[in-house]
């Protein structure tokens, strides 16, 4: 997912404050000039003999626009280095050179069984292309913002309510990890004997495996399901 920022400026914003910036002055220089055109010595004698009062307000005005401009500023910097800092975060997976393309064929009407089959017709196309090291699929990218959700059911770990504790999935084609340069720490990856029909298969991320088997190689698996 590429983080970026839309700067560009809107048409009607700009306007909105050009003509807010131009009926502020306005407003604000109108006052004063009225004021001079009908000069009254009384008033300006009084704040002459009362100078204290005057240079109080200046000094809470000036004192304000300060503490303003001082808050918009820190504001400013600390999401500047938020942005420098997600864009040298490591995300856990390589995207340089990764290509992505979103297909929907439910869209075109395609049938479950005509769907796999033009997945596994497509993969075989891509993985023939000259210059393509890998190519996967996958129902959700890294930090694409989608989730999708299931229950497992693990020893040792049984919900108050006898739910199963949510976790977040993706399904994904054989090189899927391979393509996005993901390592496996453990385990085998996904390969052409993981299809419909077969045993149930997943691989779990390592914050996962640190909470719920530490230093151990255990398998979950929802009721019914069986474990590979």
């Amino acid at each position: 997912m590429r983080f970026a920022l839309e700067l560009g400026v809107d048409g009607r914003v700009f306007a909105f404050a050009l003509a807010l910036s131009l009926l502020t002055g306005v407003i604000f220089g109108l006052a004063p000039a009225l004021r001079a055109s009908r000069p009254n010595l009384v008033p300006v004698l009084k704040d002459a003999a009362e100078p204290g009062r005057r240079s109080r307000l200046r000094d809470a005005l000036v004192v304000g626009q300060i503490a303003t401009s001082l808050l918009l500023l820190v504001g400013a910097g600390l999401f500047l280095r938020t942005v420098i800092h997600t864009a040298t975060v490591d995300p856990g997976f390589d995207p340089d050179g990764v290509v992505v393309a979103a297909i929907d064929l439910k869209v075109q009407g395609y049938t479950e069984p005509a769907s796999r089959e033009f997945y596994r017709g497509l993969l075989e196309r891509l993985r023939a292309a000259p210059g393509v090291e890998a190519a996967s699929l996958a129902s959700m990218l890294p930090l694409s913002g989608g989730e999708a959700k299931m229950s497992v059911w693990i020893d040792g770990h049984t919900q108050p309510d006898g739910e199963g504790i949510g976790v977040e999935y993706t399904t994904v084609a054989p090189d899927y990890f391979r393509t996005l340069r993901i390592p496996l720490l453990r385990g085998r990856d996904f390969g052409a004997q993981d299809r419909a029909g077969a045993p149930d298969v997943a691989v779990i991320s390592e914050s996962m495996a640190r909470r719920f088997w530490p230093g151990a190689d255990r398998q979950a698996h929802p009721p019914g399901a069986q474990p590979d």
